[in-house]
């Protein structure tokens, strides 16, 4: 099935994202942190929960999770697009639309 979080829908099938009209082209970790994200929205996913998703029981020792959320960041939120990707400083990341978050 196609995962949707407001524009960017993500085809697991086919390994195609698209924002809108936009495609996305994206490295295999930062595509498998955002079927996690997308998998998990609006909700709040924790830090460990991704560096699980990307590298199995075996982190990194760096900081690599947010190197790779920059750059999924920067795929995903184009000029004038509303912003999707949200950090929650000390606990994770959430997926959501703007209207998703209103209470």
């Amino acid at each position: 099935a196609v995962l949707r979080v407001a524009d960017l829908e993500y085809d697991p099938a086919q390994v195609r994202v698209r924002r809108g009209a936009r495609p996305i082209d994206l490295p295999p970790i930062p595509l498998r942190l955002l079927e996690t994200l997308m998998r998990a929205a609006p909700r709040v996913v924790k830090r460990a929960e991704l560096e699980r998703a990307a590298w199995g029981d075996q982190p990194p020792d760096s900081d690599a999770l947010r190197a790779h959320m920059h750059v999924l960041r920067a795929a995903v939120e184009g000029a004038g697009e509303p912003v999707l990707l949200h950090t929650l400083r000390g606990i994770g990341y959430r997926l959501a639309a703007p209207d998703a978050l209103q209470p």
